[in-house]
């Protein structure tokens, strides 16, 4: 009887040696398959390193979006010209979302479309005087990126005072002249404390 349970012993513990080496393998798993999602969004968002979004135009029926694009950049003062685009076009609505769907453009060099972001600022005094024709112009994001700069907006109402973009990174910081904390990846949503993990 005693053999019989020594036996059983020893089975359980290989059991338990083998358990604890597949958990290791698993986790090692894990992590090379969420350092592969991280790569294939960095690769997706260089992809959009020439695209902004533009949100708050009024649709028209017979709109061309290259001249609306062309008018919101000379509102920030920037004298774009037709062939430094390459294409823009409406967005797919979300299901019972927006009836106006931001528009995508994708500039022929990151030099005019950076000279474009880089104005955005200019529209808060129209912003200020048409509150209900607000104009915005944003980073193309991915999937991924938009999710987690939606979380951090969550997070600002809270405690963070300013949050931007900057090639598909977001930046956040709570005060003037603050260090900019980078959200790159899941784990500095947890490291920084907009999710618990």
């Amino acid at each position: 009887m005693k053999q019989g349970l020594h036996s059983k012993d020893e089975e359980v513990k290989v059991l338990q040696a083998e358990n604890q080496d597949l958990k290791l393998h698993v986790r090692k798993l894990e992590a090379v398959t969420s350092q592969t999602h991280e790569e294939v969004n960095d690769l997706e968002q260089y992809g959009r390193r020439e695209c902004l979004e533009f949100q708050g135009l009024a649709r028209n029926k017979n709109e061309n979006t290259d001249d609306l694009i062309l008018c919101v950049s000379k509102m920030v003062g920037v004298d774009l010209k037709a062939d430094e685009m390459s294409v823009s076009h409406r967005l797919s609505p979300a299901s019972g979302k927006n009836p106006q769907p931001a528009i995508i453009a994708s500039f022929c060099s990151r030099k005019s479309r950076d000279a474009v972001f880089s104005q955005r600022h200019r529209l808060r005094s129209h912003n200020k005087a048409h509150p209900e024709g607000r104009i915005f112009i944003n980073e193309s994001l991915t999937k991924i990126n938009r999710r987690r700069f939606n979380l951090c907006l969550l997070f600002k109402k809270k405690n963070i005072k300013f949050i931007w973009t900057n090639h598909g990174v977001t930046y956040l910081h709570d005060s003037e002249g603050a260090k900019a904390m980078a959200i790159k990846t899941e784990d500095d949503l947890v490291k920084y404390g907009i999710v618990k993990s």
